[in-house]
């Protein structure tokens, strides 16, 4: 009796041994199904897809990430998202360039962009503006000039790293900059206006308008303008 109870004991712990088998195999299958699943979703996550940039800063069009130079490609974008409308904030917004501010006097006719450090005359607020040869050179376009304007209606923006001596001449012992501006379109007439205003303690309001203005004048004949006006209020007995 002993022996038949123990081999029905063993053939029911068997039975049940058999019943559970199944179910925990499958288990295991949906719950490693649910891992892949889950590795999948944050592998698709985890890389987003950037959009592309284009720039001309080797002399025909490419992939920034093609660019076999130290770029750094400022989008139209990025330019509004960080309020860049001079080269002062341009140059707070970019790694490695720094403006030396003389003043309003000097800051349109000379200069005053430095890029890796190189530069050819002093770095301090009062040193001379005269130089041998700038180190930075700008393009607007094609065109290079320097020109201590506004940016305003601007595709983006090309910093390169010196020196630049192959493409830009011995002016680019630092780096080059290079302004693209938005083309003219034939598609369709467009107008942006934009305004702000600010006001100062114990001292006169200041603003400033910006007016962009795309006209088609034919199917391959367009007018692109813009119009800026600034004031800046004066102030006094500031301390």
């Amino acid at each position: 009796m002993r022996r038949a109870r123990t081999s029905t004991y063993t053939a029911a712990l068997l039975a049940g041994t058999a019943l559970v088998a199944p179910r925990t195999a499958l288990a295991l299958d949906g719950a490693d199904r649910v891992s892949d699943a889950n590795q999948t979703q944050i592998a698709n996550t985890a890389i987003p897809t950037a959009s592309e940039v284009i720039v001309t800063a080797s002399r025909r069009a490419q992939s920034v990430i093609s660019v076999p130079y130290n770029i750094s490609a400022v989008t139209a974008e990025a330019l509004t998202r960080n309020g860049v409308t001079d080269l002062a904030k341009l140059a707070r917004s970019v790694p490695g360039v720094a403006i030396v501010d003389r003043g309003p006097r000097e800051a349109g006719v000379n200069n005053t962009i430095i890029i890796r450090g190189i530069t050819t005359s002093g770095a301090g607020a009062l040193a001379s503006g005269s130089q041998t040869a700038d180190t930075v050179s700008t393009y607007i376009g094609e065109a290079p000039l320097y020109v201590n304007m506004a940016i305003k209606d601007v595709e983006r923006v090309e910093v390169l790293r010196g020196p630049q001596g192959t493409l830009y001449g011995s002016g680019s012992l630092g780096g080059t900059i290079r302004f693209i501006f938005n083309r003219p379109s034939t598609k369709a007439f467009s107008a942006t206006f934009d305004g702000s205003v600010a006001g100062t303690k114990r001292g006169s309001p200041s603003g400033s308008s910006d007016l962009i203005v795309n006209l088609p004048l034919g199917e391959k004949v367009a007018l692109r303008a813009v119009g800026s006006y600034s004031h800046g209020g004066g102030a006094r007995d500031c301390f």
